[in-house]
């Protein structure tokens, strides 16, 4: 369980340096559990800077309703930054099928407010996210792009 000083650490761990690190790692991790809503969000200009930002540093706070973000702060406060990642890819797998109809205003305008979202779909979305890409876990493939010499 992780102590809620180091959930705090987290989130102030997150400088705008981190953050390059934090969509690289993001952008691989939705590859590999949607490859094709990946690719139509890069065509659609759709890049992770324009929402996962806001998403990060509020732990989804603004995007999603209070009670349902207050959920989801409990179990960031609990398992730390691995959770946002996961928490981020079982958003866009619950929204799959909507974002694939859209374009890059409506998209953009969709990820910065979320619909509301039924808690017990998203929470079983966030459980099917698989946070390793290839042989690599989520910590390691953080940690090669964030990890400076």
């Amino acid at each position: 369980m992780m102590r809620e000083s180091a959930s705090v650490a987290t989130i102030a761990a997150l400088s705008v340096g981190n953050m390059q690190g934090y969509y690289a790692t993001y952008n691989d991790l939705l590859k590999e559990n949607l490859p094709k809503l990946c690719e139509h969000l890069r065509l659609c200009n759709l890049t992770p800077d324009l929402y996962l930002l806001d998403w990060v540093y509020t732990v989804f706070a603004k995007a999603m309703n209070i009670d349902l973000a207050s959920r989801v702060w409990d179990v960031f406060l609990r398992d730390g930054d691995e959770f946002i990642f996961r928490t981020a890819i079982g958003v866009l797998k619950m929204c799959e099928e909507t974002l694939m109809t859209m374009d890059f205003v409506s998209g953009s305008q969709y990820l910065t407010r979320l619909p509301d979202l039924c808690p017990l779909k998203l929470f079983a979305a966030i459980s099917s996210v698989k946070m390793s890409v290839g042989k690599q876990s989520f910590a390691n493939v953080l940690q090669s792009y964030t990890h400076s010499d």
